[in-house]
């Protein structure tokens, strides 16, 4: 067998004991001398991300199951990755009678249970699993349903999880299951030849049978009676199914202790907008987690029909785009469209905000996040995607010119999205020399309460147009600057001449006493432009100058220098707004 950790185990190469009779078998003293407790704490971790299948474990599983190694045993090269997996534990138990006996003797390394052809191997795994609760996972697209449900009848009532993968629509006409009182997670994936007449043959799938289930991954059907404790439910589309919203929405409505739901790419492909956006609301008073993926119309409708409170965390991605110009709107139309009547709390109340063009993901070109305050309770994520193989040629909807005019189109349209909100914190990192001083000015006016502006142009330098814009007046009619209440300036550039510009912004703030009580200047050499790094020490006594208490740092970044490199953070460090949030 191959250990978990890398090398083949080579008993041959173990000291045997001394003092034997000639004649006498060798004790090997070795593998089968550790102890029982330390043997299962490490059965219980094996891992299949380690494991490459060998020959070994292919006979090791014939002579476990009884079964000849042609017959379905090759089908373990398949996938065998699952973490508890039973039979990882086949080798070991072929290496030698101590550790057979000790894990066919323990029940708890026999329940989780995945089978693909071998109906024989789920009944030895629920036998010597003996009455403990296990999961049973059904992954091959052969198997006679009806033949594993009678195997597992008469253990329903001990199985928690219960997956089918992988199988045909012919076969769901057996997925008519009955009461499992203890079932709390039930995966089914089914899939559709395009010959055949799926209304005719597919059926939905009843739910009435799982009173305690509280989490459902579906694909390739539709789904009637979801029981109240249902929790998370990941809806993964209908393989050509047509569902209609109207029966969607009820089943949604059913779902009254929903915590999670999954809508993922496609799954709104199969569904059909029969009403308007904004009717048949429905209430999700429990919902802490929403994550829609989808084309940008059918994520929009969606949205306007559910009743969200205030500490839901959103998650709304487009598919992937292959038009600029809708593309560069998308942000703003994968909401609903009356964006003020929506139930999007943050829109109103976010306090955070940043607008980030992702430079490295392979399919989100765009992201905007909104939080109120540093929590993931309420935050609201926006993605616009891209399809990998553009984002790596970069051309198309993944060009340079394109990202620019996404970038500046969610600046332009950040002050209708959030309208009203008391935003404190800003923070923008994205083509910013390419954005013009009047969307700058409508962005910071929009926002008269910021108190903290980040900004991040490592990837390009040149600021002026931003600063120009700070330095205008917040209208007409009034004497102050815009963002008259900023107080901590947080700026990363690539390009040194940038901090002229930021002197004289600070100076002229200092002059009409408004000074700013924190800088933060940053001079990032870490690109695969870099160049010379100079010298600032005058430089950063001047800002000092200008900052009360001398609150002012600027810090250089040397992609030469190792220290620099190992040192060096994104602004997600300071300013969180990922999965750092509490």
């Amino acid at each position: 067998m191959r250990s978990p950790a890398g090398p083949r185990i080579d008993v041959s190469q173990a000291t045997p004991a001394v003092g034997l009779d000639s004649g006498q078998a060798p004790v090997w003293k070795g593998i089968d001398t550790l102890p029982n407790e330390l043997l299962l704490k490490i059965f219980a971790n094996v891992d299949g991300e380690a494991y490459v299948l060998s020959d070994e474990f292919i006979h090791a599983y014939a002579a476990q199951v009884n079964t000849h190694q042609d017959d379905d045993a090759s089908e373990l090269h398949d996938d065998v990755r699952d973490y508890g997996d039973t039979r990882l534990l086949l080798p070991a138990m072929a290496t030698c009678k101590q550790w057979r006996d000790l894990i066919a003797g323990t029940p708890t390394l026999w329940c989780r249970i995945v089978v693909y052809n071998n109906l024989h191997w789920l009944e030895t795994c629920l036998e010597r699993s003996r009455t403990l609760t296990v999961q049973v996972k059904f992954r091959h697209s052969t198997m006679n349903l009806s033949r594993a449900w009678k195997a597992i009848q008469p253990q329903k009532d001990r199985i928690a999880k219960l997956h089918f993968r992988w199988f045909e629509c012919a076969q769901s006409g057996d997925l008519a299951l009955e009461e499992m009182g203890q079932l709390m997670s039930l995966l089914v994936e089914v899939f559709h030849d395009e010959a055949t007449t799926h209304n005719e043959v597919c059926s939905s799938l009843l739910l009435t049978p799982f009173p305690r289930l509280e989490m459902l991954s579906l694909y390739g059907l539709t789904m009637q009676a979801p029981p109240s404790t249902l929790r998370k439910l990941v809806f993964r589309g209908c393989d050509g199914l047509s569902y209609r919203l109207t029966d969607f929405l009820k089943v949604l409505g059913a779902c009254v202790s929903l915590a999670k739901l999954d809508v993922c790419e496609c799954a709104l492909d199969d569904i059909v907008f029969d009403i308007p956006q904004g009717h048949s609301i429905v209430a999700l008073p429990r919902l802490r987690k929403l994550s829609i993926v989808g084309e940008v119309e059918g994520v929009s409708s969606l949205v306007s029909h559910l009743e969200l409170g205030p500490d839901v965390d959103i998650w709304l991605a487009t598919d992937p785009q292959e038009d600029i110009a809708r593309a560069a709107v998308a942000a703003l139309t994968v909401l609903p469209a009356n964006i003020q009547s929506c139930t999007i709390h943050t829109l109103r109340e976010a306090t955070r905000l940043k607008v980030d063009l992702s430079w490295r993901s392979p399919t989100e070109a765009l992201v905007i996040t909104a939080t109120r305050g540093l929590t993931s309770k309420g935050r609201i994520t926006i993605a616009v995607q891209v399809s990998e193989e553009q984002w790596v040629t970069e051309e198309g909807v993944a060009s340079a010119a394109a990202m620019t005019r996404y970038y500046r189109t969610a600046l332009q349209s950040i002050p209708y999205m959030f309208s009203g909100a008391p935003l404190d914190t800003l923070v923008c990192d994205g083509p910013l020399k390419d954005i013009d001083d009047r969307t700058w000015w409508l962005l910071f006016a929009s926002f008269p309460t910021l108190q903290t502006l980040v900004v991040d142009s490592a990837s390009g330098g040149g600021v002026s147009h931003l600063f120009h814009a700070l330095s205008s007046l917040q209208s007409s009619q009034e004497s102050h600057p815009v963002c008259r209440h900023l107080e901590y300036l947080w700026l990363r550039t690539a390009d040194p001449d940038d901090f002229e510009v930021v002197r004289q912004y600070v100076g002229r703030r200092a002059a009409c006493d408004l000074p700013l009580r924190r800088l933060n200047l940053e001079l990032d050499n870490m690109g695969p432009t870099a160049r010379r790094v100079p010298d600032v020490t005058a430089l950063r006594t001047q800002f000092e100058e200008l900052v009360p208490d001398r609150n002012s740092r600027l810090v250089t970044w040397d992609v030469t220098n190792e220290s620099d490199r190992r040192n060096w953070k994104d602004t997600e460090a300071e300013f969180p707004f990922g999965d750092s949030l509490v």
